[in-house]
């Protein structure tokens, strides 16, 4: 019997095809929000924009600290459009271990939340975790001792911890870029190159970076649903794991190749 063939995109590049073949299908549900595919597709862009004008560049790791929230999505993707590595981080981590995650991963930025979770107050944790945080004079060009290479941290929501990009200034950073300098970067995409860098439970010691290519990602997430889900473009599909899990993330790439939606 012949191999069975399926054509397999860069990650963004999913996105955008599910976006041209069903723009108007919910893409993503929470109780309160959701976006269309094309929606996604488009603030996806915008975050991109923000990224480059911070001065992010294609193969920086960039981190993802938050609750499952509509601004993860936006986030993960528009990462990988402009040609960067997702590092989706858990949000159950201790000061300690987000210090040694972040420098281990060789993180360039990090991107939060100020939607408290279960788990923690995010700002708390980072300032717990970098303590030059707090005296920062420009946050696009932090100096943090146990962090090397992380250049700055970006805080979602309505507040503005020291030593933190706000939403706001984050948001106004889009219009220094336009889509072209996206398009340019999203266009050199490898399948093979890493897209997404998750990290182990670190139950008997540290956490573990685990880089996953594009091709790893995408043909997982196609064969998981023409294997095993079968969605179609009207399916709803519940997804109440974090999405800083594997748990969370094959799913999301399966309901973007049949147009179907995740609920969480």
């Amino acid at each position: 019997m012949s191999a069975h063939r399926i054509r397999v995109d860069a990650l963004g590049d999913l996105l955008l095809r599910a976006a041209d073949r069903y723009p108007d299908h919910p893409a993503i549900i929470f109780p309160d929000a959701r976006l269309s595919y094309a929606e996604l597709r488009d603030r996806a862009y915008a975050r991109a924009r923000s990224f480059l004008a911070m001065g992010l560049q294609r193969r920086d790791h960039i981190g993802i600290l938050m609750a499952n929230c509509l601004e993860y999505v936006e986030c993960l993707f528009g990462i990988q459009l402009m040609g960067g590595m997702a590092v989706p981080m858990n949000a159950r981590y201790k000061s300690r271990e987000l210090s040694y995650v972040v420098e281990n991963a060789d993180l360039a930025a990090l991107i939060t939340s100020d939607l408290i979770s279960e788990y923690a107050d995010f700002a708390e944790l980072l300032h717990e975790a970098f303590p030059a945080m707090a005296t920062a004079q420009n946050p696009l060009a932090l100096t943090i001792p146990n962090a090397p290479k992380l250049r700055s941290v970006v805080m979602l929501g309505g507040s503005e911890p020291a030593g933190m990009l706000s939403e706001a200034d984050f948001t106004a950073l889009a219009e220094q870029v336009n889509d072209d300098a996206v398009e340019a970067l999203r266009e050199r995409a490898i399948l093979r190159e890493p897209a997404i860098m998750m990290n182990t439970s670190g139950t008997t010691s540290d956490p573990k970076g685990c880089p996953l290519s594009h091709e790893v990602l995408v043909r997982s997430g196609l064969n998981l649903n023409r294997e095993r889900y079968f969605l179609t473009d009207s399916a709803r599909y519940w997804a109440p794991l974090p999405m800083f899990h594997m748990a969370s993330i094959l799913p999301m790439i399966a309901c973007m190749d049949a147009g179907a939606a995740m609920q969480s």
